[in-house]
């Protein structure tokens, strides 16, 4: 990192000192958009990949470098998957609020004397995707098998067994499996985003009066995506998977208190790293990745996302489109359709179904 003096000073991460500037350029980006006249949507997209490339590199604008956003553009790409299309708007953003910055006298001198740093766009030609008319589409995530939920879920069981004992295991691993068993199970079973389970904290959890035998596990307040620019919007998941409050329970009484030697004494997160944080995107993406890898069943076109499109499906095989849509957060039925992937042999069974229950009807009425 370029710093505007040659004293050699320490690149810091986003503490509360950090955070507070952030904060201020971020709502100093918002005025400034709504004196051009930009639609709130927009502007609340490039605050959102603002903050969200800052949660991946835990830095604040003015330390961010080239290296930083090639890695960010990786885990897209590749971790993520996400289409082209994507990709190029979350780089717009960057770049949008980079150029911001950098025509602001305010937090040029502040970034100056506060950090001795330079405010610098990282976003150039050379490091962005090129626009093309072609279809870059994605091809469609799509749900995890059976199987391949089976081998994703037992590589976990793998680990964990490979690590319990102390003396040929590592108990770092060990406790990291346990607390990845109870993550990606609740990512699953709520069909919940990797933004969601992340923001869970323990208070997020409380027992349902229909179902009193899951504890304290019942059902949990989810966080979920903001709508055309407001806030973000909270919902109800009930728990629907008897072993998940199991394993939840265990979790947090066993397993979290292992991570909370380096942890802040008012630690409120459900998922914490090996420092005692809020796990992060990266972090939580790295667990997946490593999973995928050594599952001998070949999963590398699925991604974290692709359990949210398992449980939409099987909700909707289960119950019926509402209680899917409810249950992922949509705000139309449209978009749950897209999640979910009912078997050919799904629908020609229910079709089977339908006629057999309308020819009896028939006979009844004749009769």
């Amino acid at each position: 990192m370029k710093l505007v003096n040659t004293k050699e000073k320490e690149v810091t991460a986003l503490d509360g000192k950090a955070t507070a500037l952030f904060e201020d350029m971020l709502d100093g980006y918002l005025q400034r958009t709504a004196s051009k006249r930009f639609t709130e949507r927009h502007a609340q997209d490039v605050v959102r990949r603002c903050r969200e490339f800052a949660r991946f590199s835990d830095l604040p604008p003015w330390f961010w470098t080239e290296d930083h956003f090639d890695k960010w553009n990786h885990h897209l790409c590749y971790r993520r998957q996400i289409k082209p299309s994507t990709q190029r708007k979350y780089q717009q953003a960057i770049r949008a609020f980079l150029e911001y910055l950098q025509s602001s006298p305010k937090f040029i001198e502040r970034v100056r004397r506060d950090y001795g740093a330079q405010l610098r766009q990282i976003v150039t030609r050379d490091n962005v995707v090129i626009h093309v008319d072609e279809d870059d589409s994605e091809g469609g995530r799509r749900p995890f098998t059976p199987a391949e939920l089976q081998a994703f879920l037992g590589e976990i069981e793998k680990e964990i067994a490979l690590h319990r004992s102390h003396k040929g295991g590592s108990r770092r691993k060990f406790q990291a499996a346990c607390r990845d068993r109870a993550i990606f199970l609740t990512v699953y079973v709520l069909g919940l985003r990797a933004d969601e389970v992340l923001r869970l904290n323990l208070e997020s959890f409380f027992p349902s009066p229909r179902h009193p035998e899951f504890g304290d596990f019942g059902a949990a307040a989810v966080l979920g995506k903001a709508k055309k620019g407001g806030g973000k919007r909270h919902r109800t998941v009930p728990i629907d998977h008897p072993q998940l409050p199991v394993i939840l329970a265990w979790y947090v009484k066993d397993i979290r208190k292992l991570f909370l030697d380096k942890a802040d004494a008012n630690e409120r997160a459900l998922f914490l790293s090996e420092k005692g944080k809020r796990l992060s995107y990266s972090s939580l993406w790295d667990r997946f990745d490593f999973y995928r890898g050594m599952s001998s069943v070949s999963l590398s076109h699925l991604v974290i996302h692709s359990l949210r499109h398992t449980t939409a499906t099987e909700t909707l095989v289960q119950t019926d489109a509402e209680t899917t849509r409810r249950k992922l957060g949509h705000s139309n039925l449209g978009t749950t359709t897209g999640y979910t992937h009912v078997p050919d042999k799904f629908v020609a069974h229910q079709t089977e179904e339908l006629l057999k229950r309308r020819s009896e009807r028939l006979k009844e009425t004749k009769t």
